[in-house]
Protein backbone atom coordinates (compact mmCIF):
# COMPACT_ATOMS: atom_id res chain seq x y z
CA UNK A 1 0.00 0.00 0.00
CA UNK A 2 1.53 3.39 -1.32
CA UNK A 3 2.72 5.52 1.93
CA UNK A 4 0.37 8.43 0.90
CA UNK A 5 -3.01 5.91 0.85
CA UNK A 6 -1.76 3.77 4.13
CA UNK A 7 -4.05 3.50 6.86
CA UNK A 8 -3.14 4.72 10.02
CA UNK A 9 -2.19 3.52 12.95
CA UNK A 10 -2.38 5.01 17.00
CA UNK A 11 0.78 4.20 19.00
CA UNK A 12 1.24 4.56 23.18
CA UNK A 13 4.24 5.24 23.89
CA UNK A 14 5.15 6.36 27.66
CA UNK A 15 1.72 7.56 27.99
CA UNK A 16 1.93 9.52 24.85
CA UNK A 17 -0.47 8.96 21.88
CA UNK A 18 1.52 9.52 18.49
CA UNK A 19 -0.57 8.85 14.89
CA UNK A 20 1.81 7.05 12.01
CA UNK A 21 0.83 6.08 8.52
CA UNK A 22 0.98 2.07 8.72
CA UNK A 23 2.71 2.18 5.73
CA UNK A 24 5.48 4.21 6.90
CA UNK A 25 6.07 2.29 10.07
CA UNK A 26 5.94 -0.85 8.05
CA UNK A 27 8.89 0.15 5.26
CA UNK A 28 10.99 1.88 7.83
CA UNK A 29 10.72 -0.29 11.14
CA UNK A 30 11.71 -4.28 11.01
CA UNK A 31 9.71 -4.05 14.34
CA UNK A 32 6.20 -2.76 12.84
CA UNK A 33 7.32 -5.11 9.95
CA UNK A 34 7.13 -8.11 11.58
CA UNK A 35 4.40 -6.76 14.02
CA UNK A 36 1.80 -6.17 11.03
CA UNK A 37 2.68 -9.34 9.07
CA UNK A 38 2.61 -11.35 11.77
CA UNK A 39 -0.88 -12.60 11.16
CA UNK A 40 -1.89 -12.18 14.90
CA UNK A 41 -4.42 -10.44 15.97
CA UNK A 42 -2.04 -7.38 16.87
CA UNK A 43 -1.15 -6.91 13.59
CA UNK A 44 -4.99 -5.56 12.47
CA UNK A 45 -5.80 -3.35 15.98
CA UNK A 46 -6.25 0.06 15.69
CA UNK A 47 -3.76 0.97 18.60
CA UNK A 48 0.00 -0.20 19.75
CA UNK A 49 1.05 0.05 22.84
CA UNK A 50 5.25 0.16 23.16
CA UNK A 51 6.40 0.48 26.44
CA UNK A 52 10.23 0.37 26.40
CA UNK A 53 10.80 3.43 24.58
CA UNK A 54 10.51 7.26 25.61
CA UNK A 55 7.86 9.56 24.50
CA UNK A 56 10.58 12.20 22.89
CA UNK A 57 12.73 9.27 21.25
CA UNK A 58 9.88 7.83 19.04
CA UNK A 59 8.59 11.45 18.27
CA UNK A 60 11.78 12.29 16.86
CA UNK A 61 12.40 8.87 15.08
CA UNK A 62 8.83 9.58 13.52
CA UNK A 63 9.99 13.09 12.40
CA UNK A 64 13.12 11.39 10.65
CA UNK A 65 10.88 8.60 8.90
CA UNK A 66 9.08 11.69 7.50
CA UNK A 67 12.17 12.92 5.83
CA UNK A 68 12.40 15.69 8.73
CA UNK A 69 16.06 16.84 10.10
CA UNK A 70 15.30 17.48 13.91
CA UNK A 71 18.00 19.00 15.91
CA UNK A 72 19.04 16.21 18.32
CA UNK A 73 21.30 18.14 20.63
CA UNK A 74 20.95 16.98 24.29
CA UNK A 75 22.70 13.38 25.36
CA UNK A 76 18.82 12.74 26.65
CA UNK A 77 17.80 13.04 23.22
CA UNK A 78 20.71 11.55 21.51
CA UNK A 79 20.43 8.82 23.64
CA UNK A 80 17.02 7.92 23.11
CA UNK A 81 17.05 7.80 19.41
CA UNK A 82 19.91 5.65 19.62
CA UNK A 83 17.64 3.59 21.70
CA UNK A 84 14.42 4.13 19.36
CA UNK A 85 16.67 3.07 16.39
CA UNK A 86 17.87 -0.56 17.26
CA UNK A 87 14.48 -1.39 19.37
CA UNK A 88 12.09 -0.23 16.27
CA UNK A 89 15.03 -1.91 14.01
CA UNK A 90 14.84 1.59 12.11
CA UNK A 91 18.53 1.97 9.27
CA UNK A 92 16.80 5.59 8.39
CA UNK A 93 17.27 6.52 11.66
CA UNK A 94 20.63 5.11 12.39
CA UNK A 95 21.62 6.40 9.28
CA UNK A 96 20.68 10.06 10.35
CA UNK A 97 22.75 9.44 13.38
CA UNK A 98 25.46 8.71 11.66
CA UNK A 99 25.33 12.08 9.34
CA UNK A 100 24.39 14.04 12.75
CA UNK A 101 28.13 12.69 14.28
CA UNK A 102 30.03 15.55 14.80
CA UNK A 103 33.12 16.24 17.73
CA UNK A 104 30.46 17.26 20.35
CA UNK A 105 28.75 14.09 20.27
CA UNK A 106 30.80 11.40 18.60
CA UNK A 107 32.27 9.91 22.38
CA UNK A 108 28.65 9.41 23.27
CA UNK A 109 26.86 7.91 20.45
CA UNK A 110 30.20 5.63 19.76
CA UNK A 111 29.77 4.18 23.17
CA UNK A 112 25.82 4.12 23.14
CA UNK A 113 25.86 2.28 19.27
CA UNK A 114 28.47 0.00 20.60
CA UNK A 115 26.06 -1.20 23.61
CA UNK A 116 22.27 -1.29 21.50
CA UNK A 117 24.46 -2.96 18.51
CA UNK A 118 24.42 -0.55 15.90
CA UNK A 119 27.26 -1.22 13.97
CA UNK A 120 27.69 1.40 11.29
CA UNK A 121 26.83 4.26 13.65
CA UNK A 122 29.30 2.97 15.65
CA UNK A 123 32.01 2.54 13.01
CA UNK A 124 31.65 5.69 12.04
CA UNK A 125 31.72 7.80 14.96
CA UNK A 126 35.12 5.57 16.22
CA UNK A 127 36.70 6.79 13.01
CA UNK A 128 35.60 10.14 13.49
CA UNK A 129 37.13 10.19 17.27
CA UNK A 130 40.58 8.61 15.76
CA UNK A 131 41.05 11.37 13.40
CA UNK A 132 40.07 13.81 15.91
CA UNK A 133 43.14 12.98 18.03
CA UNK A 134 43.22 11.98 21.83
CA UNK A 135 40.78 14.71 22.87
CA UNK A 136 37.87 13.05 21.80
CA UNK A 137 38.83 9.48 22.12
CA UNK A 138 39.17 10.43 26.16
CA UNK A 139 35.35 11.26 26.15
CA UNK A 140 34.72 7.37 25.55
CA UNK A 141 33.47 5.42 28.64
CA UNK A 142 33.38 1.21 27.36
CA UNK A 143 36.59 -0.28 27.50
CA UNK A 144 35.50 -1.86 23.96
CA UNK A 145 34.99 1.11 22.29
CA UNK A 146 38.52 2.92 23.49
CA UNK A 147 40.36 -0.33 22.09
CA UNK A 148 38.58 -0.47 18.89
CA UNK A 149 39.35 3.33 18.42
CA UNK A 150 43.07 2.74 19.12
CA UNK A 151 43.36 -0.27 16.90
CA UNK A 152 42.57 2.12 13.84
CA UNK A 153 44.62 4.05 11.09
CA UNK A 154 44.40 7.77 11.34
CA UNK A 155 43.19 8.77 7.85
CA UNK A 156 46.05 10.62 5.88
CA UNK A 157 46.20 13.57 3.54
CA UNK A 158 46.51 12.56 -0.16
CA UNK A 159 47.08 14.69 -3.07
CA UNK A 160 47.47 14.49 -6.82
CA UNK A 161 48.84 17.06 -9.34
CA UNK A 162 46.40 17.93 -12.50
CA UNK A 163 48.46 15.38 -15.06
CA UNK A 164 48.12 14.01 -18.66
CA UNK A 165 50.42 11.07 -19.78
CA UNK A 166 53.45 12.20 -21.82
CA UNK A 167 54.11 10.74 -25.29
CA UNK A 168 57.13 7.97 -24.58
CA UNK A 169 57.12 9.05 -20.40
CA UNK A 170 53.57 7.97 -19.05
CA UNK A 171 55.71 6.55 -16.06
CA UNK A 172 56.87 9.84 -15.67
CA UNK A 173 58.11 10.85 -11.74
CA UNK A 174 55.31 13.24 -11.09
CA UNK A 175 52.49 11.25 -11.97
CA UNK A 176 52.37 9.92 -8.82
CA UNK A 177 49.17 10.17 -5.63
CA UNK A 178 51.11 11.51 -2.73
CA UNK A 179 50.37 12.20 1.37
CA UNK A 180 51.23 13.83 3.75
CA UNK A 181 53.57 12.21 6.07
CA UNK A 182 52.73 14.52 9.19
CA UNK A 183 54.94 13.48 11.74
CA UNK A 184 58.04 13.81 9.18
CA UNK A 185 57.14 16.48 7.64
CA UNK A 186 57.46 15.35 4.41
CA UNK A 187 55.07 14.61 1.23
CA UNK A 188 55.56 10.64 0.28
CA UNK A 189 55.34 8.70 -2.79
CA UNK A 190 52.06 6.05 -2.04
CA UNK A 191 51.59 4.88 -5.54
CA UNK A 192 52.28 5.69 -9.67
CA UNK A 193 49.14 6.56 -11.67
CA UNK A 194 47.90 4.38 -14.07
CA UNK A 195 49.65 4.60 -17.51
CA UNK A 196 46.25 5.34 -19.15
CA UNK A 197 44.85 7.91 -16.30
CA UNK A 198 44.76 11.52 -16.93
CA UNK A 199 43.60 13.63 -13.30
CA UNK A 200 43.89 16.60 -15.66
CA UNK A 201 40.14 18.00 -15.84
CA UNK A 202 39.01 13.82 -14.26
CA UNK A 203 36.54 13.84 -11.24
CA UNK A 204 38.51 12.76 -8.14
CA UNK A 205 36.47 11.51 -5.31
CA UNK A 206 36.66 8.93 -2.21
CA UNK A 207 34.06 6.39 -1.00
CA UNK A 208 34.57 3.66 1.17
CA UNK A 209 38.18 4.58 2.09
CA UNK A 210 38.84 3.92 -1.67
CA UNK A 211 40.37 7.14 -4.77
CA UNK A 212 38.37 7.46 -7.69
CA UNK A 213 39.16 9.08 -11.01
CA UNK A 214 37.22 9.12 -13.44
CA UNK A 215 37.32 11.15 -17.11
CA UNK A 216 39.72 13.72 -17.98
CA UNK A 217 41.90 14.81 -21.07
CA UNK A 218 44.83 14.02 -22.63
CA UNK A 219 47.14 14.57 -25.08
CA UNK A 220 47.70 17.96 -27.13
CA UNK A 221 44.03 17.60 -28.94
CA UNK A 222 42.19 16.81 -25.03
CA UNK A 223 41.45 13.71 -25.96
CA UNK A 224 38.70 12.11 -23.15
CA UNK A 225 39.95 9.70 -21.07
CA UNK A 226 37.32 6.82 -21.17
CA UNK A 227 37.66 4.30 -18.48
CA UNK A 228 37.84 5.13 -14.78
CA UNK A 229 39.92 4.12 -12.07
CA UNK A 230 40.05 3.08 -8.13
CA UNK A 231 42.78 2.90 -6.01
CA UNK A 232 42.76 0.57 -3.06
CA UNK A 233 45.17 1.82 -0.16
CA UNK A 234 44.29 -1.63 1.70
CA UNK A 235 45.69 -3.33 -1.41
CA UNK A 236 47.67 -0.67 -2.81
CA UNK A 237 47.03 -1.30 -6.52
CA UNK A 238 44.57 0.02 -8.87
CA UNK A 239 42.07 -1.31 -10.77
CA UNK A 240 40.34 -0.30 -14.28
CA UNK A 241 36.55 0.14 -14.12
CA UNK A 242 33.99 0.92 -16.94
CA UNK A 243 33.76 4.60 -17.44
CA UNK A 244 30.60 6.44 -17.87
CA UNK A 245 28.24 5.92 -20.70
CA UNK A 246 29.01 9.83 -22.18
CA UNK A 247 33.12 10.33 -21.85
CA UNK A 248 33.61 13.34 -20.03
CA UNK A 249 36.16 15.60 -18.65
CA UNK A 250 35.88 18.43 -15.94
CA UNK A 251 33.11 16.14 -13.61
CA UNK A 252 32.35 16.44 -10.58
CA UNK A 253 31.70 13.14 -8.46
CA UNK A 254 28.97 14.29 -6.76
CA UNK A 255 24.72 13.39 -7.12
CA UNK A 256 22.84 13.37 -10.23
CA UNK A 257 20.80 16.51 -9.82
CA UNK A 258 21.81 19.91 -9.45
CA UNK A 259 19.83 22.33 -7.07
CA UNK A 260 20.18 25.68 -6.35
CA UNK A 261 21.21 27.53 -2.90
CA UNK A 262 22.59 30.53 -2.94
CA UNK A 263 24.52 33.12 -5.31
CA UNK A 264 28.24 34.26 -4.14
CA UNK A 265 28.24 37.58 -2.41
CA UNK A 266 31.57 38.97 -3.38
CA UNK A 267 33.81 38.63 -6.84
CA UNK A 268 37.32 37.13 -6.88
CA UNK A 269 40.43 37.27 -9.09
CA UNK A 270 39.97 33.59 -10.43
CA UNK A 271 38.92 30.64 -8.63
CA UNK A 272 37.63 29.72 -5.05
CA UNK A 273 37.36 26.25 -3.04
CA UNK A 274 34.56 25.27 -0.91
CA UNK A 275 35.01 23.32 2.20
CA UNK A 276 31.49 22.20 4.00
CA UNK A 277 31.42 21.56 7.89
CA UNK A 278 28.41 20.22 9.72
CA UNK A 279 25.71 22.64 8.58
CA UNK A 280 27.75 25.54 7.15
CA UNK A 281 29.87 26.10 3.61
CA UNK A 282 33.12 27.38 3.31
CA UNK A 283 33.79 29.45 0.97
CA UNK A 284 37.51 30.14 0.35
CA UNK A 285 37.90 32.91 -2.63
CA UNK A 286 41.04 34.81 -3.55
CA UNK A 287 40.62 38.85 -3.51
CA UNK A 288 40.14 41.41 -5.99
CA UNK A 289 42.89 41.35 -8.87
CA UNK A 290 45.04 43.87 -7.05
CA UNK A 291 45.23 41.83 -4.08
CA UNK A 292 45.06 37.78 -4.97
CA UNK A 293 46.87 36.93 -2.57
CA UNK A 294 44.67 37.68 0.66
CA UNK A 295 41.91 34.94 0.93
CA UNK A 296 39.19 35.54 2.60
CA UNK A 297 35.93 33.60 3.94
CA UNK A 298 32.57 33.64 3.87
CA UNK A 299 29.96 31.20 5.16
CA UNK A 300 26.99 30.35 4.37
CA UNK A 301 24.71 28.65 6.86
CA UNK A 302 22.75 26.01 5.28
CA UNK A 303 19.44 25.68 7.77
CA UNK A 304 19.19 29.60 7.87
CA UNK A 305 20.51 30.66 4.20
CA UNK A 306 22.40 33.47 5.53
CA UNK A 307 25.70 34.35 4.86
CA UNK A 308 28.20 35.83 6.80
CA UNK A 309 32.22 36.94 6.62
CA UNK A 310 34.82 35.62 8.57
CA UNK A 311 36.77 38.14 10.40
CA UNK A 312 40.18 38.70 9.10
CA UNK A 313 42.09 37.54 6.22
CA UNK A 314 43.97 34.67 5.90
CA UNK A 315 47.35 34.97 3.39
CA UNK A 316 48.63 32.37 0.67
CA UNK A 317 51.50 34.15 -0.21
CA UNK A 318 53.70 32.79 -2.62
CA UNK A 319 51.27 30.27 -4.40
CA UNK A 320 47.90 31.46 -5.09
CA UNK A 321 46.75 28.17 -6.11
CA UNK A 322 45.56 26.03 -3.36
CA UNK A 323 42.89 23.42 -2.01
CA UNK A 324 40.99 22.53 1.23
CA UNK A 325 39.19 19.89 2.69
CA UNK A 326 38.37 19.04 5.96
CA UNK A 327 38.88 16.59 8.18
CA UNK A 328 36.75 16.00 11.54
CA UNK A 329 37.06 20.22 12.61
CA UNK A 330 40.01 20.41 11.33
CA UNK A 331 40.63 22.59 7.50
CA UNK A 332 43.62 21.51 5.58
CA UNK A 333 44.62 24.08 2.66
CA UNK A 334 47.45 23.12 0.72
CA UNK A 335 49.68 24.47 -1.90
CA UNK A 336 53.33 24.42 -2.69
CA UNK A 337 54.87 26.08 0.11
CA UNK A 338 53.25 24.92 3.03
CA UNK A 339 50.19 22.92 4.46
CA UNK A 340 48.10 24.97 7.11
CA UNK A 341 46.15 23.77 9.47
CA UNK A 342 42.78 25.48 10.76
CA UNK A 343 40.40 24.38 13.62
CA UNK A 344 36.73 25.59 13.05
CA UNK A 345 35.34 26.99 16.04
CA UNK A 346 32.32 28.40 16.32
CA UNK A 347 32.63 31.67 13.21
CA UNK A 348 36.40 31.76 12.96
CA UNK A 349 39.03 29.86 11.31
CA UNK A 350 42.03 29.19 14.21
CA UNK A 351 45.52 28.27 13.18
CA UNK A 352 46.82 25.33 14.74
CA UNK A 353 49.64 24.75 12.76
CA UNK A 354 51.73 25.05 9.18
CA UNK A 355 53.12 21.51 7.24
CA UNK A 356 55.01 21.01 4.22
CA UNK A 357 53.41 21.90 1.19
CA UNK A 358 52.48 19.65 -1.74
CA UNK A 359 56.04 19.64 -3.94
CA UNK A 360 54.33 19.73 -7.59
CA UNK A 361 53.13 22.62 -9.67
CA UNK A 362 50.16 23.45 -11.14
CA UNK A 363 46.57 23.06 -9.41
CA UNK A 364 45.41 19.93 -7.40
CA UNK A 365 43.32 17.75 -5.64
CA UNK A 366 43.22 16.72 -2.13
CA UNK A 367 40.91 13.78 -0.04
CA UNK A 368 41.91 11.64 3.15
CA UNK A 369 42.29 7.91 2.73
CA UNK A 370 43.11 5.77 5.72
CA UNK A 371 46.35 4.00 4.89
CA UNK A 372 47.55 0.69 6.35
CA UNK A 373 49.97 0.63 9.30
CA UNK A 374 53.56 0.82 8.04
CA UNK A 375 53.01 3.04 4.66
CA UNK A 376 55.87 4.15 4.49
CA UNK A 377 57.10 5.39 0.36
CA UNK A 378 59.95 7.50 -0.85
CA UNK A 379 60.10 11.25 -0.24
CA UNK A 380 58.40 12.91 -3.34
CA UNK A 381 60.94 14.67 -5.69
CA UNK A 382 59.81 18.44 -5.43
CA UNK A 383 61.72 19.28 -9.36
CA UNK A 384 61.18 15.62 -11.03
CA UNK A 385 63.41 15.49 -14.25
CA UNK A 386 61.28 15.30 -17.22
Amino acid sequence: MRRGTAARVRVWVDGQLFEAERGLLEEHCGFFRGLFRSGMREARAAEVQLGALTADGFGAALRVLRGERPALAGADELLQAVECAAFLQAPALARFLEHSLEADNCALLCDAALAFGLRDLFLSAALLIRDGGRGLAAGLSLPEARAHVEALQPSSLVAVSALTPAPGFPEHAARTLCYLDEDAGAWRVLAALPPEASTLLAGVATLGNKLYVVGGVRGANKEVVEPGFCYDPDRGAWRQLPGPHQPRYDPAARADTWLPVAELRRPQSYGHRMVAHRDSLYVVRNGPSDDFLHCAIDCLNLATGQWTALPGQFVNSKGALFTAVVRGDTVYTVNRVFTLLYAIEGGTWRLLGEKAGFPRPGSLQTCFLRLPSGTAGPVASSTPEL
